[in-house]
């Protein structure tokens, strides 16, 4: 591998990383810049076209959020995509041009284990030496190998920094411009960790550092700022001392320095069709506006004389092919339908539960079966389970915003949410805005009922209301999250997610969940599927287990074991819905799964409407 090559999967950079975020490599850690980082030649229109995905509804419900601008998804291009050959040998000239994404090193401050004691310091930009350079001590040393240090800060507006060493360490004498320091661990603690200036003696420890809860935020992005160089590139910071917030210093790998806000779409067969994601072009929509609102005289002769230069060739050769079988008025019936349907989030959730519950089975990138009768084996009760086989499922997830935790925001006397941060790219010349995202294609199952199962169930009517009185999860895209039964499907989600990792061999890391809920008919599902690349992806196994009802039986008595039993009895089982809480029942041992498998959170569960 080049050594300043860094492999990661489409998937990885949408779900986990993408802008902001700090991976690590065999030779250090990289913080990941805006889609920048793909050259300052391919920050275009035209390169940008050839690897958008389209999707007629995630760009509508984009657009609807910031009508400003025209709303496109960027599939990050891989290394085939741009022909580039892995395995072959290149030599350092050509070593830049074979990455396709620059990276930021970053922390700029690194440590030195050929000194004795070692060094702290710091990478000059436009020098070929460190800030502790010295010729006999240095003669020997590759400083690209050393390791950042681990500490950052950060602030939970989205800001990111560089520690001010000089100035933690020389905190309580005068000032002292020395640009590097000894680094002397004597233990694992932080206490056991000292920092000390060689110039003037002062020093401080990392406990010292990481507890001042005083620091003025700098107001820095550093995954804004302009690049220079390829590959691993470098920044000159731009601090504004902005902000009102304090930042913390945090460990660079912890989770909690950056979480990604993403949104994920079915490809559902009444929407999965080229034309309609061809009508999400501004050009086309105009001239079908035009035709509708204005009367204008325009044939489908017109559009596709115009359509050449008006679309990319593939948009070109669908709608030329699409009028070879339909009349402008179909297209034009298409259009309005598209016009009348509300784009937001919410709306396109229950377009996929209503398509799912439905009878249309086949489409280009959907396939189900037909629907299998189960009882979900309960206390005193079979409430009547309908399920069936996603044979082929494909998903659409962009990554819109990403937010920094580094501890709890508060205004006033309440603790608020920490500013999400976009990442959206602004292509001003054509007034598009891009997102980066992905395509996943694989199967699932899913899981329905035409039953309320409240009505199967007794003595939970005080645990109604609790939920009723303190939920304080809310979420202006979907707000029946508010609902107890909402509460109830998902926690039976990730009973099954559970039970179908440990009963047949599923990793719960690759099974992703959608849970759905139509307060108007009581009716609920569950969707468990997996469209991610890797050992489990694509194989069968769910469509599988839905044919074999003798199997899928166990998955579901497994399933209710769960929820029935946990190891940390009575202390999980104790635990209830409180006053501004968002969980009852519910812990790591029994129901919560991991982060990239739950869409809320791991919250809104409890095991009380089982029990």
């Amino acid at each position: 591998m080049l050594k300043s090559k860094q492999k990661l999967r489409r998937s990885q950079f949408i779900l986990i990383y993408g802008p902001g975020a700090i991976i690590e490599g065999a030779n250090g850690s990289r913080l990941i810049p805006t889609l920048e980082g793909l050259g300052e030649e391919n920050c275009n229109d035209s390169f940008f076209s050839k690897y958008e995905i389209k999707d007629v509804r995630m760009s509508s419900m984009l657009s609807d959020r910031d009508k400003r601008f025209d709303h496109h998804l960027l599939s990050i291009p891989s290394n085939d995509a741009v022909g580039i050959d892995e395995d072959e040998d290149e030599d350092a000239d050509n070593e830049k041009r074979q990455v396709i994404y620059s990276t930021i090193d970053f922390p700029s401050w690194h440590l030195c284990f050929k000194r004795n004691p070692p060094i702290l310091y710091k990478n000059k930009i436009y020098d070929d030496h460190c800030s502790a350079y010295n010729e006999k001590k240095c003669v020997d040393c590759q400083k690209d190998k050393n390791p950042n240090v681990r500490f950052v800060l950060a602030c939970p507006d989205g800001h990111l920094d560089d520690i001010f060493w000089n100035k933690e360490v020389h905190r309580n004498t005068k000032d002292c411009d020395q640009k590097y320091f000894y680094w002397k661990a004597s233990g694992s603690s932080l206490d056991d960790i000292k920092i000390e200036c060689p110039k003037c003696g002062a020093s401080t420890n990392m406990q010292d550092i990481y507890k001042n809860p005083h620091r003025e935020c700098s107001g820095r992005f550093p995954e804004k700022e302009e690049l220079r160089g390829q590959g691993i590139c470098y920044t000159i910071p731009k601090r504004n001392f902005d902000c009102d917030q304090k930042m913390k210093v945090i460990m660079k790998q912890s989770s909690a320095l950056r979480f990604a806000i993403t949104k994920t779409l079915l490809k559902i067969p009444e929407f999965d069709d080229s034309i309609l994601d061809t009508l999400n072009s501004n050009w086309l929509c105009d001239q079908l506006k035009a035709i509708v609102k204005y009367k204008a005289q325009i044939k489908k002769e017109d559009l596709l004389e115009e359509a050449p230069d008006r679309l990319d060739r593939k948009g070109a050769k669908i709608l030329e092919e699409y009028f070879q079988t339909h009349t402008l008025n179909d297209l034009l019936r298409e259009f309005s339908n598209m016009e009348e349907r509300s784009p937001d989030y919410g709306n396109a959730i229950g377009e996929e539960f209503m398509s799912l519950r439905g009878k249309n089975k086949e489409s280009v990138n959907f396939s189900k079966s037909d629907f299998i009768d189960y009882d979900l084996e309960l206390v005193d009760s079979d409430f009547p389970l309908k399920v069936c086989a996603i044979n082929k499922l494909t998903t659409v997830t962009a990554q819109l915003y990403y937010q920094r935790n580094p501890y709890l925001k508060k205004e006033g006397d309440k603790f608020v949410e920490s500013k999400q941060i976009p990442i959206g790219y602004l292509d001003e010349e054509n007034e598009k805005m891009w997102y980066p995202a992905y395509n996943g294609v694989g199967e699932g199952i899913f899981i329905t009922s035409d039953e309320n199962p409240f009505e199967y169930a007794e003595g939970i009517e005080d645990l109604i209301d609790q939920w009723i009185k303190y939920n304080s999860f809310m979420d202006e895209d979907r707000p029946e999250l508010s609902n107890p039964l909402f509460v109830w499907w998902h926690t039976l989600s990730h009973a099954l997610i559970k039970s179908l990792s440990l009963s047949c061999g599923y990793n719960s890391t690759s099974l992703h969940e959608r849970v759905y809920l139509n307060e108007e008919t009581e009716t609920g599902g569950i969707l468990i599927y997996n469209t991610s690349p890797g050992d489990d992806s694509g194989m069968g196994g769910l469509v599988d287990l839905v044919e074999n009802r003798e199997e899928f039986e166990k998955v579901l008595k497994t399933a209710m074991d769960t929820i029935m039993v946990c190891s940390n009895d009575p202390l999980c089982s104790s635990n209830e819905i409180e006053d501004g809480g968002v969980i009852g029942s519910a812990c790591y041992n029994c129901l919560m799964v991991s982060e990239t498998s739950c869409e809320h959170q791991n919250k809104l569960l409890d095991r009380h409407f089982f029990i």
